[in-house]
């Protein structure tokens, strides 16, 4: 009997993710769509049709390509950005501290 109750309970809860879920993909269609039509239309243009200059505009695919061939210099630049980032937080942190202390 219990555990018909928390089947039931679990149950209630799945359907109301579901219905946010579902409300929350209703409302970003659009702008899925949207951005389907938009990267079709790019690829339609360059790769397809060749109508923009090619080392200008590539298309997707070439993108994607490239970003994945350099992934390891891409992840190790976002290394780098990162420690930047901290070391300027820490050093802005530090002299705020000190210009207050004064």
């Amino acid at each position: 009997m219990a555990s018909t109750a928390i089947n039931v309970q679990s149950n209630r809860k799945r359907r109301a993710w579901r219905k946010i879920l579902a409300d929350r993909w209703r409302r970003q269609l659009p702008l899925f769509l949207v951005l389907g039509i938009l990267v079709w239309l790019w690829n339609l243009l360059t790769s397809t049709l060749r109508l923009l200059p090619l080392p200008y505009f590539p298309g997707p695919g070439e993108i994607l390509y490239e970003l994945r061939r350099d992934r390891a210099l891409l992840g190790l630049s976002v290394v780098y950005f990162l420690r930047l980032l901290a070391l300027d937080y820490y050093v802005a942190g530090t002299l705020t501290v000190r210009s207050r202390a004064s």
